[in-house]
């Protein structure tokens, strides 16, 4: 068993973050209160293998930061993002070039 709150709350920890950093929270439709997520999220839930419990499209947003909910199999817990660094350097191929030799590929 997880309690959502405390599980976000150590996730941010680890992240040098608290609820305080967060711009916004909600899914791809609608959005909730900062508030109103601390109340709803302090209970415990059923985080192992089965039936997801939390929405799997619920996302907590910072500047350049969000947490999204990693679902593997009805597993669930939270997993950190950023917003990727920019390379100095050009010249990534995209393609594969595949050498015929099981898993081997030559990139450029």
């Amino acid at each position: 068993m997880m309690n959502l709150l405390q599980e976000t709350q150590e996730m941010l920890r680890r992240h040098n973050k608290t609820l305080d950093n967060v711009i916004w929270i909600g899914d791809k439709n609608k959005k909730i209160a900062v508030d109103d997520f601390i109340k709803m999220a302090d209970r415990e839930y059923d985080n192992g293998y089965g039936i997801a419990e939390v929405n799997e499209h619920l996302v907590i947003v910072g500047k350049n930061w969000w947490l999204e909910r990693l679902v593997y199999d009805g597993k669930e817990s939270w997993d950190y993002k950023t917003i990727p660094q920019q390379p100095d350097d050009y010249g990534l191929n995209i393609w594969y070039e595949w050498s015929g030799k099981g898993d081997e590929y030559f990139g450029f």
